[in-house]
This record gives structure tokens, C-alpha cells and sequence, in this order.
């Protein structure tokens, strides 16, 4: 008999959602006083309208609030779009938070609805809307200080499948013979093509080859592969292209009547001019990188066709030397809050290049850093010198070799404490990644990887900032 596996049981019983709902009715205030509060019903209301005007009631007539409660349950939650409409159906708890428990259920969001909500969220409004939730007990008696902080970095991976040159190619290649068959058959579209030399399946068996011989034969072997995969991909661009030109020449793109397919090929042209120069910047990577021997600098390489903007972080951990995605910095304060001090597009910044940087970008949103405690990846005497200058004690341990005076700080009771206090980031970053999902983000592009990060963190702060009540209730009760 195969034994129990407990710890997997309760991981699906915890990474279900379903749990936190009981907990978003006890949330109710702090949810309430963004979704209650004039200023930002404006502010959600002008992004939601398209900067058209500004107005209580958002699209297809559901209620301001309504929507608000929508994303912050989201951010709660860490469902997708699907789920979460399902639960809007399926959970009395989830509809009695939103107040929508006696709505019919035709009338309720579809997903398409909630997905076009959040993503007319620009991030940087997300991130604000986060602070907000984070400030929310600053000033009360018995309230929080958000003086004293500790920092860490982590990557945040693409949604992407592990980039290779012969899979980039694989995936223009699909990508192309799916709208090449739906021209032919939906629109009658018959342009020059030899269907049988220049066929999916052929594609793909030449990929299956290269997979094959990877790291089994020689690399004079391998290359004659890849320019046989070359000159493939290269015919089909040309076809594609020529399916296109015949279709705008005989006007069968205009004469789409079903607005539904109109709309689906009028997507699949705006598309490819998009698609069409990664596929080609993946055609000359892979020439330089197989065939020519080139080295391509990290930053320079394409990843994946929908996710470009990913990147590689080189990270040398045991078991993970390189993660595709980008670099997030995450600040928490003594009290438990957390705030995104920066997701990097380029590269990988070393913690000493940017901490001053995000040091000013906390004290720019009102938040007072009276110490600052990170590991020693953060070490740069002149930087953390002129931090300490104005006014901010850093407690980081030096890299290299040290002074007595220095190994003597070090060893004093006070440093001691702040970095056994620094390593509680390590398991807030570890509950970010199990319990809200930030290993990968699933939203597209590069806006959707800044708004995953962002609901992340302002999921977290709210269970945080709920239980953070219920301690200062039960110290009161004593």
C-alpha cells in the first residue's frame, strides 16, 4: 500500500484559496477603507473608464465598490480569472464579502469581466494602493511604527517554458501553421504552398532530431540539424507573409461578415507584427549561437515570443544557478509588512547598486527608515556610508576581511539581533512563493509580470495587517 503523503495533502488543502475566505469578512475594514474612500473609487473609476470621465459605476453597470472588493479578494485569493469566477458562483462566503449574495447568477462578472478589471490597473497604481494598506495602522495608539526594516532580493520567473533555440523556433513554427490553416479553411485563402514538404509534423520532427542529439552525437552533426530547422522556419515565414499579402490583395480580410472572426484575424494581424521580428531575432540568435559559436550577453537574449521582456538571472544557488524572469527586491518591516522596493527589467543589479536608490524611493512615499538591515550581498562602504549619513543606521555585515574594530561590532549583542532579525525575510519571501504564487507569474507581458508582483505582496499585507488586529485585540483583552 503506497503511504500517505501528509505533507502533500496539506499543501493542496492550503494552496486551494478556499481557506482564506472565511478570513475576508474579518478583512472587511481594511478592504473597506480603500473601496469606501472617495479618492480612490475616483481613481479606480478613471483607469476603468479609459480616462474617459469618472464615475461610480464601472463597466457593464456593476458598482464601484463592487469592483474594488473584486481586487483585493484577487490579491487574497491567488486564483486566476476562471477560478475566481467560478467561486463568485460556487461560494455564499465570497459573495456575502463582496455583498452580492441575492445577485442572480446570469448577472454576475464571467471572467473575461474580472480580467479586464484588473488589467486596467496600471502597476504603479497597484503599488500604491499596497502602501496605502501598509500605512493603515501608522499614527493609531498601539498602532505600527514602519521605522525599523530589513530587505532581500529574489527572482520572479516567467511564465515560459525552458528557452532553447530549437524550441523558440518550434513556437514561431505553430504559431504560424495555426493561422496558415485557419486562412486557408475559414477565410479561402490559396496562396503558392506545398502543404506536403512544408507540414507541421515535418517541423516538428526535425526539432524532435535536434532534442535527440543534444549532448549525443557531434556538433558537426547537430548543425546540419539546425539549418535544415533554419531553412524551414524561413519558408514558412515566407508563406505566412504571402497569405497575408493575398488576403489584404483580394480583400477576404474585409469581407470577415461574423464579427467574432473578424475580430479573431484583425488580432492575428496586429499579432504578427509583434511576432514577426522575434521570430527573426530567434532565427539569428540561433545562427550565431549554433552555427557560428557566437556568445550572446545574457541581457541580449531572447527568451520566449510571449514573454520577451524575460530575462536571466544568474543566481548560483544549489539546484537553481539560473532562473529566467527578473530581479525583485522585497522590504518588510518589524510589524510584518512588506513593500516592493523594485522589479528590475534589465539585468541583474547588484543588492549595493540599487539599495540607495530604493532607500529614497521609501522615504519619497512617506515612511520614515530609521534602520535598515540586510546580508552582506548589500556590502559597499561609500554607499552605505552615505546612507548612514543621512540619517538611516544600516546594520549589513562586511564582506572580506575585517578589522578587529569591525569584527567587534559585529559581535556585539545589538548587531547580533538585528541580523537574527534579518533572516525572518527569508520566510516571508517563503510564504510570497508557497502561499500567494510569487515563483511565477502568470499574468502576460511585462505590465502583467509588475501587477502579479504587486497583488502578491498586497495579498500578504492584508492577511498580515488582519492578524496584526487580531494580536493588538487579544493584548487589550489581557
Amino acid at each position: 500500500m503506497k503511504p500517505l503523503n501528509a505533507q502533500g495533502t496539506l499543501w493542496k488543502a492550503f494552496s486551494t484559496g478556499r481557506e482564506a475566505i472565511p478570513l475576508l469578512k474579518e478583512m472587511q475594514d481594511s478592504v473597506d477603507a480603500v473601496a469606501l474612500d472617495g479618492k480612490w473609487q475616483e481613481r479606480f473609476a478613471r483607469y476603468w473608464s479609459g480616462g474617459t470621465g469618472v464615475s461610480r459605476r464601472g463597466p457593464e453597470g456593476h458598482d464601484i465598490v463592487l469592483m474594488i472588493r473584486v481586487v483585493l479578494a484577487q490579491s487574497v485569493l491567488r486564483k486566476d480569472y476562471r477560478e475566481l469566477a467560478a467561486l463568485l458562483r460556487d461560494s455564499l462566503g465570497l459573495r456575502q464579502f463582496l455583498e452580492i449574495e441575492y445577485v442572480k447568477e446570469q448577472q454576475l462578472p464571467a471572467f473575461q469581466t474580472l480580467a479586464g478589471w484588473i488589467q486596467a490597473l496600471p502597476p504603479e497604481f497597484l503599488e500604491e494602493v499596497n502602501v496605502a494598506v501598509v500605512k493603515q495602522q501608522a499614527g493609531q495608539p498601539a498602532g505600527m511604527e514602519l521605522t525599523q526594516w530589513r530587505s532581500d532580493a529574489t527572482c520572479v520567473e516567467s511564465n515560459i517554458h525552458y528557452p532553447t533555440d530549437s524550441a523558440l523556433l518550434r513556437d514561431g513554427l505553430r504559431w504560424m501553421y495555426r493561422w496558415i490553416g485557419r486562412m486557408r479553411e475559414e477565410l479561402g485563402i490559396r496562396a503558392r504552398m506545398n502543404t506536403e514538404e512544408l507540414s507541421w509534423e515535418k517541423g516538428h520532427r526535425v526539432y524532435l532530431e535536434i532534442v535527440k542529439v543534444r549532448g549525443g552525437r557531434s556538433r558537426k552533426e547537430q548543425k546540419k540539424i539546425y539549418r535544415r530547422l533554419l531553412k524551414h522556419t524561413e519558408r514558412v515565414v515566407g508563406h505566412f507573409q504571402g497569405h497575408l499579402r493575398k488576403g489584404q490583395q483580394t480583400g477576404a480580410f474585409d469581407r470577415i461578415e461574423n464579427a467574432v472572426q473578424w475580430a479573431r484575424f484583425r488580432v492575428m494581424r496586429e499579432e504578427w507584427e509583434r511576432l514577426g521580428p522575434l521570430i527573426d531575432q530567434a532565427r539569428q540568435q540561433a545562427r550565431r549561437r549554433v552555427l557560428k559559436g557566437e556568445t550572446i550577453a545574457n541581457d541580449d537574449k531572447l527568451l520566449s515570443l510571449w514573454e520577451e521582456h524575460s530575462r536571466v538571472i544568474m543566481r548560483g544557488k544549489q539546484g537553481r544557478p539560473v532562473e529566467f524572469g527578473h530581479k525583485v527586491t522585497i522590504w518588510e518591516s518589524r510589524e510584518g509588512m512588506l513593500l516592493c522596493g523594485g522589479i528590475y527589467q534589465q539585468g541583474n543589479p547588484a543588492e549595493s547598486q540599487i539599495v540607495a536608490a530604493e532607500l529614497a524611493q521609501m522615504k519619497s512615499k512617506g515612511l520614515r527608515v530609521e534602520s535598515l538591515t540586510v546580508d552582506r550581498g548589500y556590502w559597499d562602504q561609500k554607499t552605505l556610508a552615505k546612507i548612514e549619513a543621512e540619517g538611516t543606521r544600516v546594520y549589513c555585515p562586511k564582506k572580506g576581511k575585517k578589522s578587529a574594530e569591525r569584527r567587534e561590532q559585529e559581535a556585539s549583542e545589538a548587531f547580533r539581533q538585528q541580523q537574527r532579525f534579518r533572516v525572518g525575510i527569508e520566510g516571508s519571501l517563503s510564504v510570497l512563493v508557497r502561499r500567494h504564487a510569487l515563483r511565477r507569474a502568470r499574468l502576460k507581458g511585462w505590465e502583467g509580470f509588475q501587477r502579479h508582483v504587486h497583488l502578491c505582496v498586497i495579498g500578504m499585507n492584508l492577511l498580515r495587517l488582519l492578524d496584526w488586529k487580531h494580536r493588538q485585540a487579544a493584548m487589550l483583552a489581557a
